[in-house]
């Protein structure tokens, strides 16, 4: 079986992978905002479980972004799409959060609070994620083991918007070319992700910061690769369980494991979203809650260890992990994916006007 052939419809692990992904990002942050110093296995592989975490987000998002900019009837519609997926819920996020997080939780009194400049420069970089994002709300976890920042994880998301907009940029290129569109396309999203892993393989040995561009880039178009050349690629539990055992063999020693983690992850990922069956596809009649739990995990974590000082990085895990997800599927069902349902008729909308177009 191919990769193409194993894609083919939506009845795959994706959202289920994405989840658990958001819940081990979650679980990574416990330890240094209950000032537990670094997650388990960090010193010993070199990386933490979130960053892992992260890097899956971007290998699927490559891959399934990937499709949607090969499927869609055009650029625009592409561009509409992710609108859709990263702003109405990051708006939700970052209005509750400036509007009732901070008023409730501020040392400062509401008139100096809401005068304090720093409320609209929040407000404006994370609802925009223009030039970076915010960190800070006047006088809003202070005192916490981990200070002042409100939502730490929003400061991917600019990465992500990169990622799309390259993309798009290739898609306006290689949208006239006919028939060879799809091979330069291809051709394109190789050459960025070798670039890109090649930086980051170069730099890891030579102890310089590869920076999490070359890092994202990869994991990103590495994703775009495996979609781009699905019909290529062979899949199936042999496979599955050969990376899954290169991997933990490569764990014991930490430079081995960085080379196998780089060039693994991504058929791994995709891997496990379509070989594994049954029972766990029924995950899928939840819904995707996962970009909700990212967005909303860390000023959840942050206002519990706030409440109940001295709080254990075991005990923010089962204090905030559930009223995250609560506030996930809150997300989900009154703003996502409502959200989304704009995306459809867009895409009926473009598609009748290029059946239109061709009359």
């Amino acid at each position: 079986m191919t990769l193409a052939e194993a894609a083919r419809g939506r009845d795959n692990n994706f959202h289920l992978i994405r989840f658990l992904a958001a819940l081990a990002v979650l679980y990574g942050h416990c330890y240094p905002l209950a000032g537990g110093g670094a997650p388990p296995l960090a010193d010993w592989l070199g990386i933490d479980i979130g960053s892992v975490a992260v890097d899956v987000f971007f290998v699927t998002s490559g891959f399934l972004v990937t499709a949607s900019l090969r499927d869609r009837p055009g650029v625009r519609a592409f561009v509409w799409a992710r609108v859709l997926r990263i702003y109405p819920a990051l708006w939700g996020v970052v209005l509750l959060t400036v509007a009732v997080l901070g008023p409730l939780l501020t040392t400062r009194p509401a008139a100096a609070y809401w005068a304090d400049p720093g409320v609209v420069d929040y407000l404006i970089k994370c609802a925009s994620l223009w030039g970076g994002i915010a960190i800070h709300l006047p006088g809003v976890f202070e005192a916490n083991p981990y200070p002042a920042a409100v939502n730490g994880s929003l400061w991917t998301l600019p990465y992500e918007l990169r990622m799309y907009a390259i993309l798009a940029l290739l898609g306006i290129v290689v949208q006239r070319l006919g028939r060879r569109r799809q091979g330069v396309l291809t051709g394109a999203v190789a050459l960025i992700a070798g670039v890109a892993g090649g930086t980051m393989l170069v730099r890891h040995f030579f102890h310089t910061d590869a920076g999490y561009f070359a890092r994202f880039a990869w994991m990103f178009f590495c994703g775009a690769c495996l979609q781009m050349a699905a019909a290529r690629v062979p899949l199936g539990w042999s496979g599955l369980l050969a990376g899954g055992g290169v991997l933990a063999l490569a764990s014991l020693q930490r430079d081995v494991f960085f080379v196998a983690y780089v060039l693994l992850l991504g058929y791994l990922v995709v891997a496990l979203a379509h070989v594994p069956g049954g029972v766990i596809r029924r995950f899928n009649r939840v819904g995707d809650c996962s970009y909700g739990v990212y967005l909303y995990a860390f000023p959840v974590q942050q206002t519990v260890v706030a409440l109940l000082p001295g709080i254990t990085p075991v005990g923010l895990l089962a204090v905030s992990a559930p009223l995250t997800v609560a506030l996930a599927g809150l997300s989900w069902i009154c703003v996502e994916r409502r959200a989304l349902a704009f995306k459809g008729r867009m895409d009926v909308e473009r598609g009748m006007a290029t059946e239109g177009s061709m009359r």
